[in-house]
């Protein structure tokens, strides 16, 4: 047992030299057991600040990279920019468009919001952030200002026929239509199509093609007609000869009439239509001039001061017709017919003093053309409405 003691005793003391031996092989690097200290180097900060945009919603995060995206598309005529830049060394100027402004700093970030003048057309507004350091970072923001439009959008069809299968060639029809979807484009911002000679199926398929569209509350559509008409006494209807039109078809299926135009037109879902047509017979569009029950007071008056906002609060079903129940004038080849040439007179009045033209001011340049143009009413029109083309 004595033995067992004395040989415990010595593997401790072995252990416990191994053991010093070891922590001053861990310590001798140093003076004194005591590690040697090492220089820490920092690299220098040369990263730039980022940007971020706050304000307008139109623009998302856009760090360093320059967009080369879709301009946001204003009609006003500023433009409030709100952003933050970070760095870790701290914002030390903001520059927009070359002018330093001023911004909110706080240690690693500074908030700025600065009003921008805009021109009409395209606009870049650059955003340069400089840290503290000279980093410097850089976004262009791309805007383009339009015009404000007064009141919504503005469509028209017009369809034109002058080459026939069977009825007679015409000279005008084509050269007035082009013309007056040249004058709506230029000076009224209207957006237009022109179907050239074509046939019943072909015209009543587009007219379903605009019932079948999506309009705003305040857009626009005229639907301008010119070519052959027809009356059918037995019938009581008027109709328009189309491209394929038969020139004797006792029941009129070749023929768009009167009656299923009023139909259609009225239910495209666009609130203010206006439908002019310049055809013969084209008066008895109106059931009451087609029966003969239409007295000569055919014209509401307008009052010059109502504003668009106004005379756009009513639903339009309004139409314009180049003569009653009769036939009406070609014209001489080239020169447009009598009624489109005081049509085009009155677009290019561009709506005199305040740039608007009314129908009631259409009316004033068409009333003195013979055979005299009607003008009226269809459909779900509400009292006081009115078609109104706003000079550019």
């Amino acid at each position: 047992m004595k033995r067992l003691s004395v040989l415990l005793f010595l593997v401790t003391l072995l252990l416990e030299g191994m053991c010093a031996q070891e922590v001053r092989v861990r310590t001798k690097s140093g003076s004194f057991g005591i590690p040697e200290q090492k220089e820490v180097i920092v690299p220098k900060d040369i990263t730039p600040p980022t940007i971020e945009i706050l304000e307008p919603a139109d623009f998302v995060k856009r760090g360093m990279k320059v967009s080369g995206g879709p301009a946001v598309v204003t009609s006003a005529s500023s433009l409030v920019l709100r952003g933050l830049a970070k760095d870790s060394s701290g914002i030390a100027r903001v520059f927009i468009n070359g002018e330093e402004i001023p911004f909110k700093p706080t240690a690693q970030s500074a908030e700025f919001t600065s009003t921008r003048l805009l021109a009409l057309g395209d606009n870049e507004i650059v955003i340069k952030v400089a840290d503290r350091l000279g980093n410097e970072g850089i976004i262009t923001l791309p805007v383009r200002r339009e015009e404000e439009q007064v009141g919504g959008k503005n469509f028209a069809l017009l369809i034109a026929i002058d080459q026939y299968d069977q009825w007679p060639r015409l000279v005008n029809p084509m050269n007035d239509a082009r013309t007056v979807a040249e004058e709506l484009i230029k000076s009224y911002g209207f957006t237009t199509e022109v179907l050239d000679n074509a046939d019943r199926d072909h015209i009543l398929s587009t007219l379903r093609r605009y019932a079948e569209r999506k309009y705003g509350e305040n857009d626009q559509l005229l639907i301008f007609f010119a070519g052959h008409g027809q009356f059918d006494e037995v019938l009581g209807d008027g109709y328009l000869v189309a491209k394929d039109s038969k020139l004797k078809d006792d029941i009129k299926t070749s023929y768009i009439s009167h009656s299923n135009l009023r139909t259609v037109v009225n239910s495209i879902p666009c609130r203010h239509i206006f439908l002019v047509v310049d055809a013969c017979f084209g008066g008895t569009f109106d059931p009451l001039i087609a029966a003969n029950l239409r007295g000569e007071d055919e014209y509401k008056e307008v009052t010059k001061t109502e504003f668009i906002e106004r005379k756009l609060k009513f639903k339009t079903r309004r139409y314009l017709t180049s003569g009653g129940k009769e036939y009406v004038p070609d014209g001489r080849p080239g020169q447009h017919s009598p009624f489109t040439r005081r049509f085009l007179e009155a677009f290019r009045s561009y709506g005199g003093r305040d740039g608007i033209l009314t129908m009631n001011e259409i009316l004033s340049f068409v009333e003195k053309v013979k055979p005299e143009p009607r003008a009226g009413e269809f459909g779900g029109n509400e009292p006081g409405s009115d078609f109104v083309f706003i000079a550019r």
